[in-house]
């Protein structure tokens, strides 16, 4: 699904980085809270921003003639609030509706009345948390429970090493490319060495983006 202009409801931390970070893809972002000061301080991130109470079912029925594909309902403090919002954005006919839950019964709730995805931030935070402790602080993105790609600096044990002298397969992992750095006249830029170039050699500075489960790269993060 394309999402190209969504409803954020609440400016808290939450909302405020959901918000930042839809900005940053290139999203048109709407976002309501009913604290001015918590608008104010969204603005600079938003297409719009609104001091506008969600509870308000007259208040969301203006916000019909947006036409949103999608909308998320950030709040955290009110959960009985964040039903009839879900309940009052479904009748202006979003098509997808995003809820935050505290816990597995508030998932549950939010889903059987319509939430299309339910998100546990929390929850989120703590494997995030996890995976940065083991991993370090890499670029990773995650295919599915146990598989991830990510992207890990060279250790200086592979510096000056041939490409194709190093042995992922019998570490159980697949390398998809050497992300090797230049400098430019604008600054830095990245060229991608696919492996079968055996004969490229490693140099400090390059990363290695490696598909694999978490725990095979962890291991070979920490030189395991």
């Amino acid at each position: 699904m394309k999402i190209e202009k969504i409803l954020v409801i609440g400016a808290g931390r939450f909302g405020s980085a959901l918000t930042k970070r839809l900005f940053e893809l290139g999203v048109k972002v709407v976002v309501v809270d009913k604290d001015e000061r918590r608008v104010e301080e969204v603005r600079r991130w938003a297409s719009e921003a609104l001091v506008l109470d969600a509870s308000d079912k007259e208040a969301i029925d203006e916000l019909k003639e947006y036409n949103f594909d999608a909308a998320c309902i950030a709040l955290s403090e009110n959960f009985s609030a964040s039903l009839l919002i879900l309940v009052y954005l479904k009748n202006i006919g979003i098509p997808y509706i995003v809820g935050r839950a505290s816990d597995a019964v508030q998932a549950e709730i939010l889903q059987k009345i319509g939430c299309n995805l339910v998100v546990l931030p929390e929850e989120i935070i703590g494997i995030d948390l996890a995976e940065r402790l083991v991993l370090g602080d890499v670029k990773r993105f995650k295919l599915s429970e146990k598989f991830i790609i990510a992207e890990l600096p060279a250790a200086p044990y592979y510096w000056g090493k041939l490409l194709g002298n190093i042995d992922f397969s019998s570490k159980n992992l697949i390398l998809c490319a050497l992300k090797k750095t230049f400098k430019t006249k604008k600054g830095f830029d990245y060229t991608f060495v696919p492996p079968y170039i055996a004969d490229t050699i490693v140099e400090e500075g390059d990363a290695f983006i490696i598909l694999g489960n978490q725990k095979n790269i962890a291991n070979f993060s920490l030189g395991k």
